[in-house]
């Protein structure tokens, strides 16, 4: 057992400003352990909450970096950041929408549970079609397990298949097929204009499944993995760090707000936030001595901001499939706009989820995550080189996704760049192979050493 879990006095030391503060002791220690000259340059890179870090790394420890790469990373999802706290999921239905999903018959699904969530015989109903495991079975209001935490367990699966909507398998949080969303999509068919219950819970099961349960190995459906004694087709039932922040310092304001804006039940708005989380936040913690004194409402805001007209070289994209993207930086957020002269970049990634621009290359990779890739690595350029002629790197448009686009065979590329790729400018396209010899007179191969040798990943 980790006795960090125990006590809130451990569980203290869980804050951004530490992790930040560990890396900024690490940087200069791991130089001297490697033998790297001091002046050696870093750029730092991550995604998620990662991408979080790698900003607020830059913009509070400006001297020990060059740049920072925030892939996905929800650096405005804060009290005052101008974001909606139905902006999440507003993004997770548009994705779904997008992917041929039918609103109608999702909503009418999630009314269906509800409705049969009332009485005895709909709960015996619920429990046989979703194939509920005998520890979490569901009862009637005010037991311990309920039709709210079915629809629960069904809203998590359909928002993280938004989320990790890759264009091929993986196994990044559940193993699944490429494309997840369309795959769900497709399994909601068969209900599309029904109003029989069965067959609307039966499709939902089906899709949900794509992430749950992909393989089918899944004996049961559990709606809380700490009771159940597998973790295929089972949330978390585990501690989570995540969580702990949320209910300290990194205060997300998100929360479902309910169709039209979204699938979901609606639990909160953005008057009723804040009660919502302390609620949620003393369920969680309230047994280590968590009290509501410990939520810091605006210490983002206070220790970093997302002012950025004196900021330089942050590397911002975020993918129009994820729903994350709808608290990433916008063409509001002050210093962000006309800023490619001070190095400040923000990409908008057409058929991109979770910071799958870093991820592995892949034959299957939209050509909008090649085409910023190819450009990021001219960005790094500039900041390794930053009196060359070519500087600074003036962004260009990324392509959009085709209708058509549905690859298949997919495997990982490895040591291929720049993948058949050119270097865009404002001005000409010209093509570069791995010979290539940059404007200051450094090769690309070597511009590629310089920043494997002087990364620094956070956590994705």
């Amino acid at each position: 057992n980790n006795a960090s879990w125990a006590k809130i006095s451990e569980l203290g030391y869980l804050t951004s400003e530490q992790a930040l503060a560990d890396y900024a002791m690490f940087l200069p220690y791991y130089k001297e352990k490697y033998g790297f000259p001091n002046d050696t340059k870093v750029i730092v890179f991550g995604g998620s909450y990662g991408g979080m870090l790698a900003t607020w790394f830059r913009l509070k420890y400006p001297t020990l970096t060059v740049g920072a790469w925030a892939s996905s990373a929800p650096v405005i999802y804060f009290n005052g950041g101008g974001i909606d706290v139905g902006g999440f999921d507003a993004v997770v239905k548009r994705t779904y929408l997008s992917s041929g999903c039918d609103s109608e018959t999702i909503d009418n699904a999630f009314q269906a549970i509800t409705k049969l969530g009332q009485t005895p015989e709909g709960v015996e109903k619920l429990n046989n079609i979703f194939q509920i495991n005998e520890n979490t079975t569901i009862g009637l209001p005010g037991e311990n397990y309920t039709a709210t935490d079915l629809k629960f367990y069904i809203q998590q699966g359909i928002e993280y298949m938004a989320m990790t909507d890759y264009p091929y398998p993986t196994s990044f949080l559940e193993d699944m097929p490429g494309f997840p969303v369309k795959q769900a999509c497709k399994r909601l068919e068969p209900a599309v204009n029904s109003t029989d219950d069965d067959v609307l819970l039966y499709a939902l099961l089906d899709a949900v499944n794509v992430y749950y349960n992909y393989s089918g190995e899944a004996p049961t459906t559990c709606l809380d993995g700490s009771k159940c004694d597998f973790t295929m087709g089972a949330l978390s039932g585990g501690p989570d760090g995540w969580d702990f922040q949320e209910c300290t310092e990194v205060i997300i304001a998100m929360c479902a707000l309910g169709p039209p804006n979204d699938f979901f039940d609606s639990v909160c708005n953005a008057t009723t936030f804040l009660d919502w989380q302390i609620n949620y936040c003393s369920n969680i913690y309230g047994a280590v001595g968590w009290t509501e004194d410990f939520i810091r409402l605006n210490a983002i805001r206070d220790l970093y901001g997302w002012d950025f007209t004196s900021a330089s070289n942050i590397i911002f994209t975020n993918g129009i499939l994820d729903p994350w993207s709808s608290a990433g930086v916008n063409e509001n957020t002050p210093g962000i706009t006309n800023a490619n002269n001070r190095g400040i970049y923000n990409y908008r990634v057409a058929g991109s989820a979770h910071h799958l621009d870093l991820r592995q290359p892949n034959t299957c990779d939209p050509q909008s995550v090649i085409d910023l890739r190819v450009q990021v690595v001219e960005i790094f350029k500039c900041w390794l080189n930053p009196t060359s002629t070519a500087c600074p790197f003036i962004q260009t448009e990324l392509p959009g996704i085709l209708s058509s686009f549905n690859p298949s065979n997919c495997s990982y590329i490895f040591g291929q760049y720049p993948w058949g790729e050119s270097i865009p400018t404002a001005t000409t396209t010209a093509p570069i192979t791995t010979t290539t010899t940059g404007a200051a007179g450094t090769s690309i191969a070597t511009v590629l050493a310089l920043c494997l040798t002087a990364f620094v990943a956070f956590v994705v």
